[in-house]
Order: C-alpha cells, then sequence, then structure tokens
C-alpha cells in the first residue's frame, strides 16, 4: 500500500490541529464537541473549496482532458489552493454556529453560542495545519518558487537553494520555458506539443496496463547497445539523472512562515482584550505574508487584475481583517456572548490578581498607619511604664 506524502501531512495536520483547539476551548470552558464538529465542517469544505478554487482558476487545463469531470474529482493528481479552502472552511463554521438547534422544549432555535471566542480558538490551529500541509507541498514539489542561480552560473546563489527531480512541478515548469533539457527518450509527442513521460509510469510495474506513449518511448535504440531498444531501466537511469535549476523552497518559507504565525496567534488569544482580535489578526497577519510569498513563487500567473489570484484574495483578507478590527473595538462588548462566564486573558486575570494584592495591601498599610496615628504621648508613656 503506498501512503501519500501530501495526503499524511493533510491527515496530520487536521488531527494536531484539532487537538490544539479543543485544548484551548477546554480551557476557557468552551464545549470540545463543538470544535471537533467545527473541525470536520473545515476539513471537508476546506478540502473541496481548495479543490473547487483550483479548478476554476486553471479550468483550460481541465477542459482539454478526455473526461473533464473525472479529471476535476481525481485528487491524486494534486490541484488544491489553501485559500479557496479557506473561504469555504470559514464560511461553513459560520453557518454551523449560527444554525438554529434543538432545544429541550423541542423547539428549534438559535443557540446563544460566542461565535467570536469560537474563531479565535480554531484561528491558531488553521495556521497550524497549513504549516503542516506546506511539508507535503514540499515533498509534492507543489507550491514552488523561481530559480535561484548565481548571475552567468546554474550554481545555487543561496545555500538553501534546492533543485527538485524529473518530473516534478518545477522541472517540467522549467522544462517548458526551455530553461533545461530532456533527453528525446523521454518525451512523446507530436508538432509543438510535446510532454515528458510521468515518473509513476516509469516506476510502475511493467503490464497490460502502460500506456501507448511508454511503448513508443520503448522503440528508442539503447545508449549502452544501439542494436538493442532501450529498456524502461534504462530510462529510469536516465531520468535519476536529471534535476531541475537551483529555486527557491517556497514551501519551507511557507512552513516557517505558519509556525511563527500559529506561535503568535496562540500567544494573543491568552492576552487578547476582546473576543475576535484573533480572527481578525490572521486575515491581516496572514494576508500580508502571503502577498509576500508569492512575490517569490512562480508556479501562479498574474491573472488577476495584475496579480496572483492568491494575492488578490489576501487583499481582500486584509481588508476585511482591518474592517473587523475597528467594528470589533467600536462596536461589540469585549466577550462574546454566550462565553462561559470568567473567561478572560491571562493578563486580564494577573492584573486583576495584582490589582487585589494591591488593595489587600493598601488596606493593611492603612490600618496599621491609622493605629499609628491613633498613639497619642499619653499612650505611649504608659506603654513604657
Amino acid at each position: 500500500m503506498t501512503i501519500k506524502t501530501y495526503g499524511f501531512c493533510l491527515a496530520a495536520a487536521f488531527l494536531t490541529g484539532t487537538w490544539l483547539a479543543k485544548q484551548r476551548a477546554v480551557r476557557v470552558g468552551l464545549d470540545p464537541s463543538v470544535v471537533i464538529k467545527t473541525a470536520l465542517l473545515a476539513a471537508i469544505f476546506g478540502v473541496g473549496g481548495a479543490r473547487l478554487f483550483y479548478v476554476i482558476h486553471y479550468w483550460d487545463n481541465f477542459a482539454r482532458q478526455p473526461h473533464p469531470l473525472l479529471s476535476v474529482i481525481n485528487f491524486r493528481q494534486g490541484g488544491l489552493e489553501f485559500l479557496g479552502g479557506f473561504v469555504c472552511a470559514t464560511l461553513a463554521i459560520l453557518i454551523y454556529l449560527l444554525a438554529p438547534r434543538r432545544q429541550p422544549d423541542g423547539s428549534r432555535a438559535r443557540a446563544a453560542l460566542p461565535i467570536r471566542l469560537y474563531l479565535d480558538v480554531l484561528s491558531p490551529s488553521l495556521i497550524w495545519g497549513l504549516a503542516i500541509t506546506r511539508i507535503g507541498c514540499f515533498f509534492n514539489g507543489c507550491c514552488f518558487g523561481g530559480v535561484c542561480v548565481a548571475a552567468g552560473t546554474d550554481e545555487p546563489k543561496f545555500p538553501w537553494a534546492m533543485r527538485f527531480p524529473y518530473s516534478s512541478p518545477p522541472f517540467v515548469r522549467q522544462w517548458e520555458e526551455g530553461r533545461i533539457s530532456v533527453p528525446n527518450e523521454l518525451t512523446f509527442g507530436a508538432g509543438n506539443k510535446h510532454y515528458q513521460i510521468p515518473l509513476n509510469v516509469l516506476n510502475a510495474e511493467p503490464g497490460r496496463g502502460a500506456p501507448r506513449y511508454l511503448a513508443s518511448a520503448l522503440q528508442n535504440p539503447s545508449r549502452a547497445d544501439p542494436s538493442q531498444k532501450i529498456s524502461v531501466a534504462e530510462l529510469r537511469e536516465l531520468a535519476s539523472g536529471l534535476a531541475s535549476l537551483p529555486i527557491h523552497p517556497t514551501q519551507l518559507y511557507a512552513m516557517v512562515n505558519a509556525f511563527l504565525l500559529s506561535g503568535f496567534l496562540s500567544g494573543l488569544f491568552w492576552v487578547r482584550k476582546r473576543d475576535g482580535v484573533v480572527f481578525a489578526a490572521m486575515l491581516v497577519l496572514y494576508g500580508t505574508s502571503r502577498i509576500v510569498l508569492e512575490m517569490v513563487r512562480t508556479d501562479n500567473p498574474h491573472d488577476t487584475f495584475g496579480l496572483t489570484a492568491s494575492q488578490f484574495v489576501s487583499v481582500i483578507m486584509i481588508v476585511l481583517g482591518v474592517i473587523l478590527s475597528l467594528v470589533l473595538y467600536a462596536y461589540f462588548p469585549e466577550q462574546s456572548p454566550g462565553a462561559p462566564a470568567g473567561v478572560r486573558a491571562r493578563s486580564d486575570s494577573a492584573s486583576r490578581g495584582g490589582a487585589a494584592a494591591a488593595n489587600r495591601g493598601e488596606r493593611r498599610d492603612g490600618g496599621t498607619g491609622m493605629a499609628r496615628r491613633r498613639r497619642t504621648p499619653a499612650s505611649r508613656a504608659r506603654r513604657r511604664k
């Protein structure tokens, strides 16, 4: 059985992110079952929304397939965009939190769930999950950055620049752009349309299910012995010696950024002054960092008002986050309606505790001072006797 690295990272992101959100919920007195249900909704609608966003963005590629609809639901070939999943998951969570629920008397009414507090609980976990899925992106080769070579050479400009293997998305893109070459034995097609033989086809067990273009490739003469036909093993050997030019590992940049942002949001959750600010901060900070990362990435075209689609959505996120912050402080109470009694950030509890201690100290000092002021010379003389 083959386990895809990206699928494993996606599952790990869901499980660990849900666990972290559940721990936060329990510590502030929220219902952990609501967190689990919202996490399941986020997973379902997040993956579906990410796929939908990708299909809409690259519909021309799907339309050229023999069976476009089958290609749309074929997740094994990759094709997810985080921001599409984020939008759909957020909408699904909001609908669930706002939906009427059955009351003890059998009627249905909207429960007073602390929506802003739940969003604050979930926000750090969402970015945490993004960080882990970016590890899967790295091994999958998607979400790649631009070429990073020293001037006039093919050598890495920075020590962390990386080369990706044959048939990976960066390799295919650089071959299509004419930056690198591929032996004719590993390509097929006619006219101006040529394609690489996918690596999974070369690594598959030989059998009747082999595609026709592989059979055509095997008609080429062997480089080791031109009198013989080339073998699949030789094609594999040719492919193993190929790699892309060094590129920015933007997947790892995004991973580090998401881990740092998740840690910051987690800390902000415990010192927040108002429910909802963690969610608003996530919109602004992630939107800003995504715009910067898109400047280094080269896998997305600038086809939306001069921006990539992700940059355009990120601008909307920043605007919404700023507006939400202003509205929260202008029109909403500090605590979300329905929040458990006594739910406050640590800093508030500590400040209240410190103020209470200071008040107790003042009362003690004040009492002592008053007692001293009550001592008259006669009373001091009697004490000396």
